[in-house]
């Protein structure tokens, strides 16, 4: 069997910018506390136009033209996502729809470690069922469901997509 490796990548990021002092201005927090504990300066927030699935079609587009990947070739897309645009049909497939590709397609909610579970599926699918170019996208659109008066949770969380081939 030939050797498994990443062999490019690709992600796309939204203009919009969330900033910590936006934050501090909505929030009991300040500058130091974002600073000292998460050392997030901004976040990113996608258009409401655009799902997840969107944001992980442009990241796997980004992903195949760097590479010279023709994405008609690919066997596989996984997508690790916790903010799917519906339960049914899953997150991937919505990305296969606007690519306008058929590989087999499915989604792991893993939340943070959703990539490595996403990594770990991809390689065995590759070994076991010969798969040989595979996308493993990583999308959240974590503003649309982020409570922005909760300062524990709305430091974190912007809107973004990876994708590894």
């Amino acid at each position: 069997m030939a050797p498994i490796y990443i062999a490019g990548t690709g992600f796309f990021v939204p203009e919009e910018r969330i900033t910590n002092p936006q934050l501090i201005a909505s929030v009991a927090t300040t500058e130091e506390w974002i600073s000292t504990h998460i050392g997030i300066r901004e976040r990113r927030k996608a258009r409401d136009e655009d799902d997840t699935s969107a944001l992980g079609a442009y990241a796997t587009d980004n992903a195949c033209k760097r590479l010279g990947w023709d994405k008609h070739e690919l066997d596989l897309l996984i997508c690790a996502t916790s903010t799917p645009d519906s339960l049914i049909p899953a997150t991937a497939s919505w990305i296969c729809n606007q690519l306008e590709v058929d590989p087999v397609a499915f989604d792991v909610n893993a939340a943070c470690s959703g990539f490595v579970y996403g990594l770990a599926t991809a390689k065995a699918l590759m070994e076991s069922m010969g798969y040989k170019r595979v996308a493993m996208v990583t999308a959240e659109k974590y503003t649309r469901v982020t409570d922005y008066t909760d300062r524990k949770t709305c430091v974190f969380f912007g809107d973004s997509a990876g994708t590894v081939l």
